[in-house]
């Protein structure tokens, strides 16, 4: 084959956290701009709007040509949320809906009111295959051929981890047109080589260079979109953060199995628009396969210890059955919390990390190849509304903490959240010295 690289992007450079889409896509459907999101007088409108509901920070002329807007516009229609523009090879606008326009799907988006719910939606639109293939004919679906990847290195290794360098230089640049066996094999090979190299950091960016030998952009490329576009593929809910890098979520396997694909479709893009817009459907709205991953469910709790209970539920239709599953995921993501939480006091050297990049204004603190912790510039605030929340889990049950700095002025104002979020006790109460700092710090 002479390979000439593409790498696909099921998200955007410009719009890196796929969680702010929906309080975006909210703004806009009780806007002026639905059905007018193109022109630029348009764009530059719903750029402010974006902006004065604190959605992006468009610091005053950093953006005049309305390219924010453009970017959300662009991720709204690839999501199925409104209708894409649609080119004339491909058929008519009005076959499809009006342009711009809030879909079915779209609606349904908006109504989504719960984590798993918003989860299913992007899961939707990802198996959706939308994406072009390098004959201009097919398409396919970069999840699904991610699943087929990943799912034949579980079969050969016994896990289906994929790690970030190996997502980056297999994984996002390649599709249906290679083949799944090859792929797979050039990943072992690379994890080997890898694995007995001396400096795992020159190694990588050696690898780099070859294969970006057959890439005519540049070569960060592999890196930068690799992390954009792990993070828009675990929003589907079927992939979880393993180091740096992905994993097929394990009560999730029954339906990553039924979604995997290694071909491409030769269904017409129009086709697969209307699927896309109307709500593509899943392996769980098939009676057989939502039970299949109910007992599947059923079962990897019941080897955890984790009890449960859906007698009160009905189980006939594939609706009932997964309203039955959304309640036992609920019931594990809120075990895994718990643990989460318990496990914060051994975790207070990277929430210490977390603050110092805070102090910083944001930034990326890399561990090693296969660990990084980074506060991108633009998410501070919701970052340290985080990583406070931790500190808090983290502090003992004395409800002592302690920080580090070299600058005290830094110390105190984050010393002084702490300590109002952690509260007082009865003994604090006795203390006036106490209830009165606490009083002047919660009054203030």
């Amino acid at each position: 084959m002479n390979e000439q690289i593409k790498i696909w992007l099921v998200g955007n450079t410009g719009l890196r956290n796929p969680n702010r889409i929906q309080e975006g896509f909210s703004v806009f459907a009780n806007s002026a701009f639905v059905g007018h999101l193109h022109g630029r007088e348009n764009e530059l409108g719903f750029m402010n709007l974006l902006d004065e509901k604190g959605i992006i920070q468009n610091e005053e002329g950093k953006d005049s040509s309305g390219s924010h807007a453009r970017k959300w516009r662009l991720m709204f229609a690839k999501n199925g949320l409104i209708y894409p523009q649609i080119q004339k090879k491909d058929g008519r606008q009005e076959d499809l809906g009006a342009l711009d326009d809030i879909t079915p799907f779209g609606r349904s988006f908006l109504k989504a009111d719960t984590y798993p719910a918003v989860q299913e939606c992007y899961l939707r639109t990802m198996s959706v295959e939308q994406f072009p293939m390098p004959d201009g004919t097919h398409y396919f679906s970069p999840l699904r051929w991610l699943l087929a990847i990943m799912l034949e290195l579980e079969k050969r290794t016994g896990s289906s981890e994929l790690s970030r360098i190996e997502f980056a230089l297999w994984g996002h640049t390649t599709n249906p047109s290679y083949n799944l066996q090859e792929v797979v094999d050039n990943i072992l090979d690379l994890r080997q080589r890898r694995a007995a190299a001396p400096a795992k950091r020159p190694f990588d960016k050696k690898e780099i260079a070859k294969r970006g030998e057959n890439y005519d952009k540049k070569p960060d490329n592999f890196l930068d979109y690799s992390d954009m576009n792990m993070r828009y593929l675990r929003i589907s809910g079927i992939f979880q953060r393993k180091g740096r890098g992905l994993i097929v979520v394990p009560t999730k396997h029954v339906l990553a199995e039924k979604l995997a694909k290694a071909t491409a479709s030769s269904e017409p893009i129009m086709e697969q628009y209307k699927l896309l817009c109307t709500g593509a459907p899943l392996p769980t709205d098939n009676v057989e396969v939502a039970k299949a991953l109910l007992d599947d469910l059923i079962k990897q709790m019941k080897e955890r210890h984790i009890l449960y209970d859906i007698s009160d539920l009905p189980l006939n239709t594939p609706a009932e059955i997964n309203i039955a599953r959304q309640r036992l995921e609920n019931i594990l993501a809120q075990t895994d919390e718990i643990q989460y939480a318990n496990d914060q006091c051994n975790q207070w050297k990277e929430i210490r990390d977390y603050m110092t990049l805070l102090i910083k204004g944001g930034g990326k603190l890399v561990y090693d190849e296969d660990n990084a912790i980074e506060v991108p510039k633009d998410e501070t605030p919701a970052y340290l509304e985080w990583t406070l929340w931790r500190a808090a889990l983290a502090i003992d049950h004395t409800g002592f903490f302690h920080i580090e700095s070299n600058d005290i002025e830094k110390c105190i104002p984050i010393y002084d959240d702490l300590y109002v979020k952690r509260g007082l006790d009865s003994e604090d109460l006795q203390n006036f010295v106490l209830a009165g700092q606490y009083i002047e710090l919660t009054d203030a």
